[in-house]
């Protein structure tokens, strides 16, 4: 039971020393431990503070069981004064000494709400499997189209690029939009050029205890200017930035925040491209195309949306091949489609256009051989 009395003489004073400076003093080391050990809560976050900002390596193992105790006594629905600001003070210590944290404490503190921490820590994770469980399952809990702030998306995204994660990469192929439209249009009108179709923080403070260390915001940016350390590079690089201010001082601004929520077709197909060494356009055609046929009849419009339909999903099963050559497993028998668009760009309507036919459904299978190329392909834009 964490309990919190009265102060220690020498906790004041460190108090307020710490107060009118930017670093805190150097305390002995046999005093931090002191600290550490305490019945008091507030003595304790002292001990962590410092054990954080004087980097006592010794004391990581510490620091994490004591984050696991706190993190487990909130599970419970514990009451307990100013816990929620200790496990705060925990949580930075533990990046100050780049603690080793398991998957349990990682997944309750971002049950906490506390995503930013859990993704700054997890890169100190001993094992690829365990970092990749940790990043597969806060995924888990931001199902498409509710993924949150881009910002943390991009953090789990960059961490499973580097891990090449094959569960990841057969997840984006299966979120990726696949759409194909058929532009239909007559000697009197064509359209030139081409189109693609389609294409916050999360900490709460409160009054923040005036005999605690001084409070400490980590957050994640893109902003390679705002003095971040580089945690998750990427095709977009994901940056912590780590601010302090006394208790008596108010929150300190956000400006990590990205600014945008959800993540869109392009950034997945960015991770796609980066795990098969392609060009990002070259994918966003892939799986976003256009084709102009020109107006005949019916059965000539079916004929060409059957056609390039069946180019567009050789060419997709092309693409997961070359993926399985780039070390990615799970594709085989994946189940996608391809949502069939029709645009009726005729000067002349007389004659209806056929109703839009269902998705057009297809499975992957890398370990067959590539087909041979179907001839008189419509003008792609």
């Amino acid at each position: 039971m964490i309990a919190r009395r009265s102060l220690l003489g020498f906790a004041v004073i460190s108090i307020a020393t710490a107060r009118a400076q930017t670093t805190p003093p150097a305390v002995p080391p046999e005093r931090v431990r002191a600290l550490l050990s305490s019945e008091n809560v507030n003595e304790r976050a002292w001990g962590a503070y410092y054990a954080g900002a004087m980097e006592m390596s010794a004391e990581a193992p510490l620091i994490a069981r004591l984050l696991h105790e706190s993190l487990e006594a909130r599970r419970q629905h514990s009451v307990q004064r100013d816990l929620s600001y200790f496990i705060e003070i925990l949580a930075d210590a533990a990046i100050r000494l780049r603690c080793p944290l398991p998957a349990k404490s990682l997944l309750a503190l971002a049950n906490y709400w506390r995503n930013y921490l859990t993704l700054i820590l997890i890169q100190f994770m001993p094992t690829a499997q365990e970092k990749e469980h940790v990043l597969l399952t806060l995924l888990d809990s931001r199902p498409k189209g509710r993924e949150g702030d881009t910002v943390a998306w991009t953090a789990i995204g960059n961490y499973l690029l580097a891990l090449r994660s094959s569960r990841w990469a057969v997840r984006l192929l299966r979120e990726v939009d696949i759409a194909h439209r058929f532009q239909v249009v007559d000697g009197s009108h064509r359209l030139f050029g081409s189109r693609l179709i389609g294409g916050t923080s999360d900490w709460a403070w409160g009054a923040w205890p005036k005999d605690f260390p001084p409070r400490v915001l980590n957050y994640l940016t893109f902003d390679p200017n705002v003095g971040g350390v580089l945690i998750a590079p990427g095709p977009r690089n994901v940056y912590a930035v780590r601010q302090e201010s006394s208790p008596d001082q108010p929150p300190p601004p956000s400006p990590g925040l990205s600014g945008e929520f959800g993540a869109w077709q392009k950034p997945r197909i960015e991770y796609l491209a980066a795990l098969t060494a392609t060009k990002v356009s070259e994918l966003e055609r892939l799986f976003q195309q256009k084709t102009e046929v020109d107006w005949q009849d019916v059965a000539a419009l079916e004929e060409s949306i059957a056609r390039e339909t069946a180019l567009q999903i050789d060419a997709i099963r092309e693409f997961a091949r070359r993926l399985t050559r780039s070390g990615i497993t799970g594709l085989e028998g994946l189940q996608l489609q391809v949502l069939i668009e029709i645009e009726d760009a005729r000067q002349s309507r007389e004659v209806p256009l056929p109703a839009v036919p269902p998705p057009h459904k297809f499975t992957l299978s890398p370990s067959s051989p590539a087909p041979r190329p179907i001839s008189n392909p419509g003008r792609r834009w």
